[in-house]
């Protein structure tokens, strides 16, 4: 009962022991030793994996590098690109050059009013207000807020579906909405809407032309009942006129007649 109980455990850490090497790697040996066999026990020792050794390279194979295309201009103005040696299989090798990085343009706010873009940590953007060209910058990407710095004109934090106001050419009055959509995948989404300008206010019509205004209704009014009245008298003028070249005179008038009834004579 006892050899089968202690098979039994073998068989557990011999499959134990495989499990291990099948997921890590790891090689397994087994070391029977004198003391081990005379006690009826077998030693069982788990070394790691052996290193393949790198195999060395061709004498005289002169390497073939395959590069793929330079990166885009990043903002601390480099760009990069991954070279492999699909001859001599070389370790493969980063190439890194500098270059002029140069914003992207997001667009004009008197065209178009609303503007939604998106940065990732370090990139820069440009837009134009009132003819003047204003650079964003993301300078530093958290996991619900971001920082941003408006170039001569803010720096501000927004958490996300946050908007604030921003005044760009420092007037007193805010020009634009700045608004932190959403962050996913390391880039920040964002929209910037124009604020339209407030209606001016109706000009103050000073005192003294406010009295000539009445003084002019008035002197309107007068002339044109005096002209009315002319116009009136000439009228009867030109009336009494007209009878007198005709000889006759205006008539009487004389008491009605009742109906019925028969003037005497």
């Amino acid at each position: 009962m006892g050899n089968k109980d202690i098979s039994n455990n073998l068989l557990l850490l011999l499959v134990i022991a495989l499990l291990l090497t099948s997921i890590t790697g790891l090689v397994l040996r087994l070391e029977p030793t004198a003391l081990a066999t005379a006690a009826g026990k077998i030693r069982l020792v788990i070394l790691p994996a052996p290193i393949p050794p790198v195999p060395p390279l061709p004498i005289g194979c002169a390497p073939l590098w395959e590069c793929t295309n330079w990166s885009v201009c990043y903002p601390n103005g480099t760009q990069s690109r991954v070279c492999v040696d699909v001859r001599c299989r070389r370790p493969d090798r980063i190439e890194i050059r500098p270059c002029v990085y140069v914003p992207k343009f997001i667009g004009d706010l008197l065209i178009i009013a609303e503007i939604p873009f998106t940065l990732f940590e370090e990139e820069q953007a440009t837009f134009t207000y009132n003819r003047i060209n204003y650079t964003i910058m993301l300078t530093d990407l958290h996991e619900k807020s971001v920082e941003l710095e408006i170039f001569f004109a803010a720096n501000l934090t927004l958490a996300i579906l946050e908007t604030k106001s921003i005044d760009l050419d420092k007037d007193g009055v805010d020009d634009i909405h700045l608004t932190l959509d959403a962050i996913k995948e390391g880039n920040a989404y964002l929209t910037i809407r124009l604020i339209p300008p407030p209606l001016p206010a109706p000009p103050v019509m000073p005192l003294r032309i406010k009295i000539a205004i009445a003084l002019a209704a008035a002197g309107f009014l007068a002339l044109g009942w005096i002209i009315y009245r002319y116009v009136k008298l000439k009228r009867k003028l030109k009336k009494k006129r007209k009878r007198k070249r005709k000889g006759k005179r205006p008539k009487r008038r004389r008491g009605r007649v009742k109906k019925g009834r028969v003037k005497k004579k």
